[in-house]
């Protein structure tokens, strides 16, 4: 039985009704702010960001950015980030550092039309970027190391469907988001399959949840942080949300 199946006989006999937000691809996005529990994350001790996504089958001109904490400044770029390529839907991402940033494009492609879990995290004993997507570890077309001292993205907002250019939105996602999960660490062993979180309801806060947006607010512009309410709550730009619903 398919985690949407699943869902939906959780909704019908729970009498909870449940939400995704889409983004538009021009001009929707988050800005969930600059607390300070989200500052520096690939550092140390490292960090996985995790949501389910559906993307449209479209063959678009540009990367399509899931999150981000990420800008441009005095032509230094600072912080990381986490994007679909349109033009293969492949994934990739990148985490500065002052030497050489870490960066991971994967050869695998996510399914489009259709909700697909991805995951992103940085390994601090490496200091390379894995991706994963529904619950299998991809290869890569590109994975490099990071060296150096990461650079901070102290001030820099965190963001869902954009990334900065400087300090102004772009790289806008085209696609829905169902909830989206920072953790601190790396959540899953590195190369060993796992079953991902169910799609509805989003997962508990656990120990090493960092913040999780279960996005099911299902109107108005704000989105609510579980961890760090209010501070880490988004502010969404140019938003819809749509009730889940049994796919074709």
């Amino acid at each position: 039985m398919s985690k949407l199946m699943d869902w939906v006989i959780n909704w019908i006999g729970s009498g909870v009704k449940r939400w995704w937000l889409d983004f538009d691809g021009d001009s929707s996005y988050a800005d969930c702010g600059a607390d300070a529990s989200l500052e520096d994350l690939p550092g140390d001790s490292g960090f996985t960001i995790d949501c389910w996504i559906k993307v449209p089958d479209e063959q678009l001109a540009h990367y399509g950015t899931i999150a981000s904490k990420y800008d441009t400044i005095q032509e230094v770029s600072w912080g990381w980030y986490f994007v679909i390529d349109y033009d293969t839907a492949t994934l990739g991402g990148v985490a500065i550092f002052q030497t050489i940033p870490a960066g991971s494009n994967t050869n695998q492609m996510i399914l489009v039309e259709d909700w697909t879990h991805v995951l992103m995290c940085f390994n601090p004993v490496d200091a390379k970027l894995y991706i994963a997507i529904d619950g299998a570890w991809c290869t890569y077309s590109v994975q490099t190391a990071a060296v150096g001292v990461i650079g901070t993205d102290a001030s820099i907002p965190f963001l869902m469907g954009a990334l900065l250019q400087d300090s102004a939105p772009t790289s806008w996602l085209r696609g829905g988001i169902q909830w989206l999960r920072l953790s601190t660490g790396v959540r899953y062993e590195i190369g060993v399959e796992f079953i991902p979180p169910d799609m509805c309801p989003p997962p508990d806060v656990d120990g090493i949840t960092i913040e999780i947006w279960a996005l099911d607010e299902g109107t108005g512009p704000t989105l609510h942080a579980n961890v760090h309410d209010p501070t880490n709550n988004g502010t969404m730009t140019d938003y819809a949300w749509y009730a889940c619903e049994e796919e074709e």
